[in-house]
């Protein structure tokens, strides 16, 4: 019965890279999304200079 928790222990030192390249896919994945918030901000601030263009050409 001794040698069954023993070699038992191998099976977690394993799974440790598991959750380490999780982080990293959720790193990456964050990195898009700040990507596309950054997008997004562009296009916002595009469509202010344009409502400002339409606003100068109402006047």
């Amino acid at each position: 019965m001794i040698p069954i928790p023993n070699s038992q222990f191998p099976i977690p030192n394993s799974q440790f890279p598991i959750p380490n390249s999780q982080f990293s896919i959720l790193n990456s994945q964050f990195s898009i999304l700040n990507s596309q918030f950054s997008i997004l901000n562009s296009q916002f601030s595009i469509l202010k200079v344009n409502t400002s263009h339409l606003v100068v050409l109402d006047l």
